[in-house]
């Protein structure tokens, strides 16, 4: 046909300039390029200072745990350079009368290109672990919460190629915040915290998700003792195409078909 003629006249003649036809696109793919770990206590306001430049997002899991009776252990705000986190999963569980731990994976796009401090407030003792990421897409993917004293939680992924964040938060009765021998079923352990006297502690984890569908995000050993897991989805940055030969050449092309005629 006509067009199958003109089409294969192009082609000779893009690769008699040297050129080519074909687009490819950038990989975006998710990274942790920073992380820092915090402890607080007593009703005290955590301030931790952290770096955020080479990050698209930041994303902080908190642990807070009820003392003694005496304080909820919730957190009340969370903010980098006075903007607001934003929750993805949270929790709080009742584990034992009326001591409540609470945990949950909090983030923020496009934090500040210049050294920030991260504020947490939480009205008992409790753990930061901060993750900067790149190569995320705004916001969230799924999230997935789980019920109270157990170690697993399933999630139905959204995007391909993206990144879940899955957390075992420990403690409430005493003594039950030990992370001694747990580990995760899948995926890496980024961090892994307790206070002194193991009222509460927690281990983080990640995996990357090839394909998108149903995952069990779980974890194995230690004490699972007024526990919970929870888990949060970051989608991969859209792909970047990248300019194509044949329209970086398109000068040498139109000059080779000035010549043929």
């Amino acid at each position: 046909t006509k067009s199958m003629k003109l089409t294969n006249k192009l082609t000779g003649l893009v690769t008699a300039a040297g050129l080519s036809l074909a687009t490819g696109s950038a990989s975006a793919a998710i990274t942790v390029v920073g992380q820092a770990q915090a402890n607080y206590d007593r009703a005290s306001t955590l301030n931790h200072t952290i770096d955020a430049s080479a990050a698209d997002k930041l994303v902080v899991v908190v642990t807070g745990q009820h003392g003694f009776n005496n304080a909820a252990g919730k957190v009340n705000s969370l903010t980098y350079d006075g903007a607001a986190l934003t929750e993805a999963s949270y929790r709080s569980a009742v584990t034992s009368g009326t001591d409540t731990l609470y945990h949950g994976i909090f983030y923020l796009d496009n934090p500040a290109t210049s050294t920030g401090l991260i504020s947490a407030s939480v009205a008992n003792r409790g753990h930061m672990a901060i993750f900067l990421l790149t190569g995320t897409e705004p916001g969230v993917g799924a999230t997935a919460v789980s019920g109270n004293g157990t170690r697993t939680v399933d999630l139905t992924t959204t995007g391909s190629n993206s990144m879940v964040f899955f957390s075992q938060g420990l403690g409430g009765a005493g003594n039950t915040g030990q992370v001694s021998g747990i580990t995760a079923d899948s995926g890496a352990i980024l961090s892994s915290e307790r206070d002194p006297s193991n009222w509460t502690g927690h281990v983080v984890a990640n995996e990357t998700i090839t394909t998108a569908g149903l995952e069990t995000f779980a974890f194995t050993g230690g004490n699972v003792t007024g526990g919970m897991v929870v888990a949060t989805e970051f989608l991969e940055a859209a792909a970047v195409p990248e300019p194509s030969s044949a329209l970086l050449g398109l000068g040498g092309l139109a000059l080779l078909l000035r010549r043929r005629r």
